[in-house]
């Protein structure tokens, strides 16, 4: 196998995208804050997205703009942060079977946000589209590989899949399950193209100097939060107000820049005016 996912795991994640309300109101009996408190851990469902979650290839262990920010938040807490490996076509599913409190963040679309409940946004993503430099030739903008013929790898489930889904509708789309291998089909000339979203693009092109962003390819912008069980909303106010006072402290803002981003990367009012 490699890597492709097939049309029904594709219906498969889109179904899990938008369904699932009556196991979110079996698994949201009682509060998760009283749950996360009486057992001493929060429980975060993950899948690779850089910067966000990664891998420190020396290492192996867990890095990345919210590996840093959890660790702060489960200090304020006062509880253990224990991180579970998913993947991004089933974090809202694995939430909503109560695998875990609160997911990495995600982009939040329609068709999440009625499955599950998100706080305030808390970063914002562009996307475009990322190639092998030397194979990027005289193109320019997303429509220019919208053809037949081309091919753009996306991961199953994730923000670049809903929306390259939508706009493009000449070229292939390669769905596999990881931000790694769809990273790797564009290294390998298996695909042409791979969407992105800037802040994990501006990441890797300071990793590897074969790569580059398509110039003028950006196509989308979307707010990102954790998301948590629907209607969660006491958990919701209080990841707010968490986040309001990690951006008047100047520590969220610390964290992003350790990661090589600056502040628009992240969304401009912790509450709504």
């Amino acid at each position: 196998m490699d890597g492709t996912v097939n049309r029904r795991m594709v219906l498969g994640s889109l179904a899990a995208w938008g369904i699932g309300a009556a196991a979110a109101a079996r698994a949201q009996q009682g509060s998760t804050m009283d749950r996360i408190r009486a057992q001493g851990v929060v429980r975060i469902g993950w899948a690779i997205y850089y910067p966000n979650v990664f891998r420190d290839p020396a290492t192996n262990e867990l890095a990345g703009v919210m590996i840093d920010y959890v660790a702060l938040l489960g200090r304020a807490l006062g509880v253990q942060v224990e991180w579970i490996e998913d993947n991004t076509a089933t974090l809202i599913a694995g939430l909503q079977a109560n695998k875990f409190d609160l997911t990495s963040p995600l982009g939040i679309t329609p068709p999440r946000a009625a499955a599950a409940t998100f706080p305030h946004p808390l970063l914002r993503e562009g996307l475009a589209l990322l190639a092998v430099r030397s194979r990027i030739g005289e193109r320019s903008g997303w429509d220019s590989y919208d053809k037949p013929g081309t091919k753009i790898s996306v991961t199953l489930g994730s923000n670049s899949d809903l929306h390259v889904t939508r706009l493009f509708t000449q070229a292939e789309i390669v769905r596999v399950r990881s931000e790694s291998e769809s990273l790797a089909q564009v290294l390998t000339g298996r695909v042409d193209a791979k969407a992105i979203g800037r802040s994990a693009l501006q990441f890797l092109l300071k990793q590897r100097s074969e790569i580059a962003e398509v110039p003028g390819s950006q196509f989308q912008a979307t707010p990102m939060s954790p998301a948590l069980r629907k209607g969660d909303t006491e958990f919701a106010a209080w990841l707010d107000d968490f986040a309001a006072g990690a951006r008047r402290d100047g520590s969220l803002l610390a964290i992003m820049a350790k990661y090589g981003l600056d502040d628009s990367f992240i969304w401009p009012t912790a509450l709504p005016a």
